[in-house]
């Protein structure tokens, strides 16, 4: 979603994309579109969600007419999921439509579109601003503040127009004039043609959905044990939602909105850096183009209530990493860390630094679905999959799990229950080959004096692969099979650490290069505050594990 800040002048149009945006990354539910993250430059805000490119249940309508009650309970179950998880949060959509349910590649439906979305104080209270889609509005909607206002009940009225449009195929209020439409919702005037009732109780269902008080609609638990949500799925039931949030204080969120005023009118700087992130996390290596810092101005402003989700991500990776290889992973980060508190301060160096000849060139951050893919400076291509597996592919077409000789094999002969992943990998490898464009050269290039020892590493008993990485706040961290740490920072600096070689490689925001002995280190602040920051993290990975 791209937002012209031109559109952004008024006071009214910033808090409306504030609220959009942070109800929006709060929701995680598998039938809710997933919100990646949002950035800026000097003209568009964007927002980074999930990629849903197989059309909308309104096409889906549009192209079939109407459904079978197996078909449209599907489709409801679905969606009444999603509705339960956002009232659990005390979150209203207030702008449900067959067209802000989206068909993902991945056969389900997901809720997107929360421009109009908002989040109650407590459940008593009402709102009375009139928004939605002319055909899907609640009457207490139109009533705006010369009603009683409205809340949840909303929702369960535009999932009765979605129910009506997929068993009967057009929206029961639909006419040409939208004035007609809403005096057709005032009066409640719709009918069932004879084919609208098919075996399922569907009628029923719209019909108490579809209430014109809204104390005589059902709540979304009562819609989610319906009958028709049954059809097709006997032993269904809505998964318990989680609990309520607390009260909130009205003034917390003033205070949010007027330090995102502050922000937004501040300067804003390039954010190539956040760019080159948004693309599925595909960071090309330097050299780059001395980006300037980057400066998230819509994150400052809720930087408070982002600060938990981070941690408590950061301990969840960092809880995976210790629990794959707890033992060697200390191993090697307390041998990286010793090497880094010992070499600081000393003064001597090894004249001939031979680094080894392996690091991380490309990758892809997609462990909200799979997991995370890689490419090896010698052409290995890798996965780390969310269930803790590993699977590598070498140039010459070798699979392995990373483990040793045995394990490698040639894909005609892949093991039975491997066709999936293998599946994932070529994916995996595929963008990753397609991205190779946009690096411009690999971020570590060894003297050609030593590239006898690459041609060395390729035969090596296993292949090379990534054992663990982890994501903190700041920066990126993998190790890898040859004991190498290699680190890469949000402002695009990295750092390469071998505590074998006793030697880093450091690149700076700018695209300067050199390897340094740990033995003698330069007087480069930015260099030794980065060496700094990674013996922290090494450390807490060496007391986790």
């Amino acid at each position: 979603q791209v937002v012209a800040k031109t559109t952004l002048e008024k006071e009214r149009a910033r808090a409306k994309i504030l609220t959009e945006i942070r109800i929006h990354r709060s929701v995680r539910n598998a039938h809710v579109v997933r919100f990646a993250r949002c950035f800026e430059d000097a003209a568009n805000v964007y927002i980074l969600m999930e990629l849903c490119s197989n059309k909308t249940l309104a096409d889906v309508v549009k192209q079939r007419g109407k459904l079978t009650a197996k078909e449209a309970a599907c489709y409801l179950r679905e969606i009444v999921s999603a509705v339960a998880h956002l009232h659990a949060a005390r979150i209203i959509h207030r702008d449900l439509k067959a067209r802000s349910i989206h068909w993902s590649p991945y056969d389900r439906v997901g809720i997107g579109d929360f421009g109009l979305a908002c989040r109650l104080d407590d459940d008593a209270q009402r709102k009375t601003t009139i928004c939605g889609t002319p055909n899907y509005i609640a009457p207490e909607v139109l009533a705006g503040s010369k009603g009683a206002g409205h809340s949840y009940e909303v929702d369960v009225w535009s999932i009765g127009v979605i129910a009506y449009a997929l068993l009967v195929g057009t929206p029961p209020f639909q006419t040409s004039d939208v004035h007609a439409t809403y005096k057709r919702i005032r009066a409640n005037a719709y009918e069932f043609p004879s084919v609208g009732e098919d075996g399922g109780g569907g009628t029923d269902l719209i019909r108490r959905c579809l209430a014109p008080k809204p104390e005589d609609r059902p709540s979304i638990a009562e819609v989610a044990s319906h009958p028709l949500l049954r059809v097709g799925a006997a032993g269904w039931k809505i998964a318990t939602p989680p609990p309520k949030p607390p009260v909130r204080a009205k003034a917390a969120d003033d205070e949010r909105k007027t330090k995102y005023d502050a922000v937004f009118e501040e300067k804003k700087r390039s954010l190539a850096a956040e760019k080159a992130a948004a693309e599925n996390s595909l960071r090309p290596s330097p050299p780059r183009t001395d980006p300037p810092r980057a400066e998230a101005t819509l994150r400052r402003a809720e930087e408070a209530s982002r600060e938990a989700l981070r941690r408590s991500r950061e301990t969840e990776r960092a809880r995976r990493v210790a629990a794959q290889t707890a033992t060697e992973t200390a191993t090697t980060a307390a041998r990286a860390a010793a090497a880094i508190a010992t070499c600081v301060s000393e003064n001597t160096v090894s004249e001939n630094i031979v680094f080894p000849p392996l690091w991380v060139t490309r990758w892809v951050d997609y462990t909200s679905k799979y997991g995370l893919g890689y490419v090896l400076s010698d052409g290995t291509f890798g996965v780390m999959f969310n269930d803790a597996t590993k699977m590598v592919q070498s140039p010459d077409d070798t699979w392995t799990d990373g483990a040793a000789t045995s394990a490698a094999t040639s894909s005609p002969s892949l093991p039975e229950g491997l066709e999936k992943k293998v599946k994932l990998m070529r994916h995996f490898r595929g963008y990753l080959t397609q991205a190779r464009s946009a690096v411009a050269r690999a971020s570590y290039a060894p003297d050609v004096a030593n590239s006898s020892s690459i041609a060395r590493a390729s035969k090596t008993p296993y292949l090379p692969h990534v054992k663990n990485w982890l994501r903190t706040k700041h920066a990126i961290l993998f190790r890898l099979s040859n004991r190498t740490i290699q680190v890469n920072f949000q402002d695009g600096s990295e750092v390469l650490l071998s505590s074998e070689a006793a030697a880093t490689v450091f690149t700076s925001k700018s695209g300067a290069r050199g390897t340094h002995a740990l033995a003698k280190l330069p007087a480069d602040p930015e260099l030794l505050r980065r060496l700094k920051y990674v013996k922290e993290v090494l450390h807490q990975l060496v007391h986790r594990a």
